[in-house]
């Protein structure tokens, strides 16, 4: 019972490192990380994906060498991103850096502890030198020769299907625009650039009139517009556009629908994907009609122009 439910953590753990790997595949390549190596992405989504399946089918003296093997390499990948500070995208970008380390340190470890359970160091009929021609021993050897044909078509299958989808991922997830500059002046007349390639929900953006606001959660004058528009604007006024709010600041944009704010905590967020982010002179302002910018003012010009577009109210 222990070993059955210890090889399913193996793959979950192994299945959850080659998914998230895959789900943001193309970003890891334009990025710096160790992963970033076309030829490394594709060797450790392939023996991720194989040796979850061998995990869990392959007969136990088989399954204890392999795991113990790779999570020992996985802890020496983890230990050399740490000492050369880089991003080792085990888990691509769903868990933090460096959390991969302590996980395979204790898949080695408990491998380690447990491998007697798994008959390392004990004999068996099967490992036995002594010739033996008793029909158990024949039915033993069958089901062992089954089991390990199984694990083996298995595994490559799941490989196979790994690098098959990996390459198809990145040939077709869209690629990130790199916008360096997001001032005023430059994108007045043209399509909104922050739109549904970077999250689905923004495709909002494409329909109607919005008003597009960047702060940054550092910016005092950022802080005080967005408390001016959410305490003062007038909101029985005609025709005012609908609000979204972006957090500039890091690799990640918060973004809020409907509101002025610049908390950095929200549902809805854009990932740079390893590049820098875009130079802002914030506040930024940008008015949007059918997914194209009409108006646009940064800075100081920034207070004026949101007072009159959504028609703010003197306190």
């Amino acid at each position: 019972m222990f070993q059955f439910a210890f090889r399913i953590v193996v793959s979950s753990i192994l299945i959850f490192a080659a998914v998230s790997k895959l789900q943001v595949a193309p970003a890891i390549l334009r990025g710096e990380s160790l992963l970033s190596n076309p030829l490394l992405l594709y060797a450790a989504i392939c023996v991720e994906s194989g040796v979850s399946i061998w995990a869990l089918i392959a007969p136990s003296r088989l399954a204890w060498p392999i795991i113990t093997i790779l999570f020992a390499t996985l802890t020496i990948f983890a230990s050399w991103a740490i000492v050369t500070n880089r991003e080792c995208s085990c888990f691509g970008d769903l868990l933090p850096s460096g959390t991969s380390l302590p996980i395979n340190i204790g898949i080695v470890v408990a491998m380690m502890l447990t491998r007697r359970k798994w008959g390392i160091g004990q004999r068996d009929i099967l490992y036995s030198s002594e010739p033996t021609e008793s029909p158990a021993s024949d039915l033993g050897r069958d089901k062992w020769a089954t089991q390990f044909a199984g694990a083996c078509f298995a595994s490559l299958a799941a490989a196979s299907v790994s690098v098959f989808v990996l390459h198809l991922a990145i040939k077709t997830q869209r690629e990130v625009p790199n916008i360096r500059f997001l001032l005023a002046d430059d994108w007045i007349g043209k399509s909104w650039p922050i739109d549904d390639q970077f999250d689905a929900s923004l495709s909002e953006l494409k329909k109607g009139k919005w008003l597009a606001l960047i702060f940054r959660s550092d910016c005092e004058h950022c802080k005080t517009l967005a408390k001016r528009i959410e305490e003062t604007q007038n909101v029985n006024a005609d025709g005012k556009p609908n609000i979204v709010s972006f957090v500039a600041g890091s690799t990640v944009w918060p973004v809020h629908f409907g509101k002025a704010s610049t908390n950095s905590e929200s549902s809805t967020r854009i990932q740079w994907n390893g590049r820098e982010e875009p130079f802002v002179a914030s506040p930024a302002a940008f008015l949007i009609d059918d997914g194209k910018v009409t108006e646009a003012k940064d800075g100081q010009k920034a207070d004026d122009f949101v007072a009159r577009i959504l028609d703010l109210q003197t306190k």
